[in-house]
């Protein structure tokens, strides 16, 4: 006889609890990032826990694209390009690689590299239409911030 259920509803509500503050605590990172470009802006831990959260919860799914448009208006000085590749990531590539992904830190690496890969794209492809120069289109930045969230999610708790 089992004394504890299989799932705890304690360990839901502190998951909550968890993405909620490291939002906030995303918000006030922000403001580092945009000073050193040695501060990654963890967009793709951010895109990995927007993954595999549910969509039902409408406060963190407001405070990511919060987060968005803020990075937006910061770096890339056209609002909602940021939020726009990464709501296109989340309905057309997202659903195709959830199938054949089992281990627990294989859709992490994999949504933090597609997602800096597709916003790098998104940028060059921006950025000679309109003629903008974006800050990390240079490969040797983008795979610092690669290997240093991938170092973060496995650190985290699966």
């Amino acid at each position: 006889m089992q004394v504890f259920p299989y799932k705890m509803p304690r360990n839901f509500i502190n998951q909550n609890y968890l993405s909620y503050m490291l939002m906030i605590g995303l918000l006030f990172y922000l403001p580092l990032v945009s000073i050193s470009y040695y501060f990654p802006p963890f967009i793709g831990i951010l895109y990995s826990l927007f993954a595999q959260k549910k969509q039902e919860d409408g406060t963190f799914i407001f405070l990511v694209f919060f987060y968005l448009f803020l990075f937006d208006i910061t770096f890339s000085q056209l609002p909602f390009l940021t939020i726009s590749i990464f709501t296109f990531l989340c309905l057309m590539v997202k659903p195709s690689f959830t199938e054949f992904l089992k281990c627990a830190y294989c859709p992490r690496f994999l949504y933090i590299s597609i997602c800096y890969f597709s916003l790098a794209i998104g940028y060059a492809i921006t950025s000679y239409v309109l003629n903008l120069d974006f800050f990390f289109l240079q490969i040797s930045i983008l795979l610092y911030y690669i290997a240093i969230e991938c170092i973060l999610s496995v650190l985290a708790k699966p």
